[in-house]
């Protein structure tokens, strides 16, 4: 994830995730653990500050380009070909507008008890979805895992198989 001065990057360690935060020469780390996560989720969003950013830019170049066009019988045709030039400068972000409203961006956020991790893929779609996956099986594994470890051993009687099991630990 990114902003205007700051980048996030989200690594995968051995038993979780480490998410580094940077911010210009400033460095936070934080990690969510597989043991701690409380949910995994995936959605599309479309990020409204790049679609207004880029409809503003594709409009002031396309108004610039209809001024043009229009006042092309009183100053003659550079101005209709001036004009022709803004459109075709402003097709870019119309394309780019068009191009995240479509696609938009896949977003797969862990969330700890304390922390989250959030991973953004703007083109790579079935990337998103692997490690949507992955992280859903990591998550799986390590709690099982530890649920097993938290049970206490039953002990099973050689004599009489019929008989109920007994804890071996003292209650």
């Amino acid at each position: 994830m990114s902003g205007l001065a700051t980048r996030q990057r989200v690594y995968r360690i051995a038993n979780g995730l480490e998410v580094d935060d940077i911010d210009h020469h400033e460095v936070s780390r934080r990690r969510v653990f597989f043991d701690d996560v409380v949910g995994v989720s995936h959605h599309r969003a479309v990020g409204w500050i790049f679609v207004v950013a880029m409809s503003i830019l594709a409009g002031m170049f396309l108004s610039i380009a209809v001024l043009l066009i229009a006042t092309a019988g009183v100053n003659g045709d550079g101005a209709r070909m001036t004009g022709y030039t803004f459109a075709i400068i402003a097709s870019p972000f119309v394309l780019a507008v068009m191009a995240r409203i479509v696609l938009q961006i896949d977003v797969v956020t862990v969330y700890g008890r304390r922390t989250r991790a959030i991973m953004k893929f703007h083109f790579r779609k079935k990337r998103a979805r692997a490690v949507l996956d992955e992280i859903i099986e990591a998550v799986r594994t390590e709690q099982s895992r530890l649920q097993l470890e938290s049970q206490p051993e039953v002990a099973v009687s050689s004599s009489d198989p019929f008989a109920p099991p007994q804890s071996t630990t003292d209650s």
